[in-house]
């Protein structure tokens, strides 16, 4: 009888909304934020000059002013700029300075997190052109997002240092940490989620292999575009110099979720079940990134790169795999329902729906739109362009060109869609850290460190558990009366398969018990 009304209980709660009232993480309780600039997180090799040469690697970090609470979740935020220098890039933004990068940082430690926006090694050939153009592109932009992949990998280690040898001097919690990447900072953002095996992900796919031996570039026919005995592993650690140099080798590179603002996934292999979860906000017409799948092109050429996977069929993986369903709660916010109109059911994804630009700007050579959220300056980069020995002229005709796939650029435009992504992400990052203002329902462990993957969910009937923390030692089937339909022990098994095809269509309950304590996972045959 207890276990009937427990579980009835459970039905019940789903129905239930949340009271909305201010409450740190899910909305800005902070007027102030204090921000530390330019500490030094790591060093390695660069190679923007043409010739290797060891480089300080920067990070500014922004917390909430006057917070007491000793441990802050932790965000890793990489900024945009397509792998080169803001200006030399022929973009008006792409620094860690950029006017929607600092504002998503603020607005991250407005809601009580600790921020850390990171410089990244920046330098491919997106110009190289005739019979070995492509090649030359595909692999120097391949060595450019594993190099930043490294450097995001090594920001995390030396966020874990400080709290072990500088007396957690930002006071972080190192066991809540997510990475979010903004334009070509999302694509190392998706590497960091996926991307953990290279001789499968990376040297078994043929679109990753030189189509020619070329020495400028350290490319060999037929072998990876990466040589990891070089550059190192993707941790960072390894390698030789002038090509890598380990950073805090001492310590884990591992994070707890991924966000990805307008940026791609090598591919889609690189998913497995048991990767973190992924939230995507994505223009569906963006003509540089593919919203689904599609090749990636030079912003100011538009030559081809590589065939990448977008956002929203990064997202559905994430779910067909079960890696999403953390965020499979009730939930009341308008965020949410906007993106659930246009999203196709995927949870996690937010796509935004723009019009063509040649609408606000005739004869525009695009006909989409990316990253409504950035905003700049044009007399800061005036200035920027008089340090860096570029001409006003030149300066000018890079802002056209930025307008021509963000018309209408203006600072209350980006932050009117800083607000949905902000709005959106908030509840999903409570419920995947398990912070104060989760959801508590039946997909909620007694653990909350302790978590279950179920895919594919939805199902016909069959579906796989997976629990890489603790193995299962027995699981339940109720039906939502609380009728008990399976039961099995099993010894001490990370990963089991429940087949229920002969069952009637609708939502069932999952409970599993391992030494960690019992999981309850919603789960549905259709």
């Amino acid at each position: 009888m207890k276990k009937n009304l427990f579980l009835i209980g459970c039905v019940l709660l789903i129905s239930l909304t949340q009271l909305k009232a201010q409450q740190r993480y899910l909305d800005e309780v902070f007027s102030n934020v204090t921000i530390t600039p330019n500490i030094t997180y790591g060093s390695n090799y660069s190679i923007l000059t043409g010739t290797p040469s060891l480089t300080d690697l920067k990070l500014d970090v922004y917390q909430p002013t006057g917070d007491t609470l000793a441990a802050r979740p932790l965000i890793i935020y990489l900024h945009t700029g397509s792998f080169l220098p803001i200006l030399f890039n022929k973009q008006a933004t792409g620094s860690r300075t950029d006017s929607a990068t600092v504002e998503m940082c603020k607005q991250f430690a407005r809601r009580g997190y600790v921020a850390a926006s990171i410089d990244y090694r920046l330098g491919w050939n997106p110009q190289a052109l005739g019979a070995s153009g492509q090649d030359i592109r595909t692999g120097t932009l391949l060595q450019a997002v594993y190099r930043a992949l490294q450097d995001a990998k090594t920001a995390v280690r030396f966020m874990r240092m400080t709290v072990d040898s500088l007396s957690n001097i930002y006071k972080i919690d190192d066991s809540k940490i997510v990475v979010c990447g903004q334009g070509s900072g999302g694509y190392v953002a998706l590497a960091y989620a996926s991307l953990d095996n290279f001789s499968t992900e990376v040297a078994g796919l043929v679109k990753f292999l030189a189509g020619a031996d070329d020495a400028t570039y350290g490319f060999v026919s037929g072998q990876p575009y990466v040589n990891q005995a070089a550059m190192g592993d993707m941790d960072g650690l390894g390698g030789i110099a002038p090509y890598n140099q380990a950073n805090h080798t001492s310590y884990s590179s591992a994070v707890n979720m991924v966000v990805n603002m307008g940026g791609a996934m090598g591919d889609s292999s690189w998913l497995e079940a048991g990767d973190v979860p992924i939230v995507c906000f994505h223009v569906t017409n963006d003509p540089f990134a593919p919203y689904n799948r599609g090749m990636v092109v030079v912003p100011t050429t538009g030559d081809n790169v590589v065939y990448v996977t977008g956002s929203k069929s990064v997202v559905r993986l994430s779910n067909t795999l079960g890696n999403n369903s953390v965020f499979n709660i009730p939930y009341n916010d308008p965020y949410t329902t906007r993106a659930n109109m246009v999203n196709e059911g995927h949870e996690g994804l937010f796509p935004f729906i723009e019009p063509n630009p040649q609408l606000f700007i005739p004869m525009d050579p695009f006909d989409g739109q990316a990253g409504p959220w950035e905003w700049w300056d044009t007399t800061a980069l005036h200035a920027l362009g008089t340090a860096f020995g570029i001409s006003n002229g030149a300066v000018d005709t890079i802002d056209m060109s930025a307008h021509l796939t963000n018309p209408n650029m203006s600072k209350a435009k980006g932050l009117a869609y800083i607000d949905s992504i902000q709005g959106y992400l908030a509840p999903r990052m409570v419920q995947q850290l398990a912070l104060p203002g989760m959801y508590v329902g039946i997909d909620q462990a007694a653990n909350p460190s302790f978590t279950i993957q179920v895919f594919p969910n939805p199902s016909n009937g069959n579906f796989e558990i997976l629990s890489r923390q603790f193995p299962v030692s027995s699981y339940e089937l109720f039906d939502f009366t609380g009728k008990s339909l399976l039961s099995e022990k099993l010894n001490a098994a990370s990963s089991f398969s429940i087949n229920s095809e002969n069952f009637s269509n609708g939502i069932y309950l999952l409970k599993v018990h391992t030494q960690a304590g019992t999981a309850l996972k919603k789960i549905i045959i259709e």
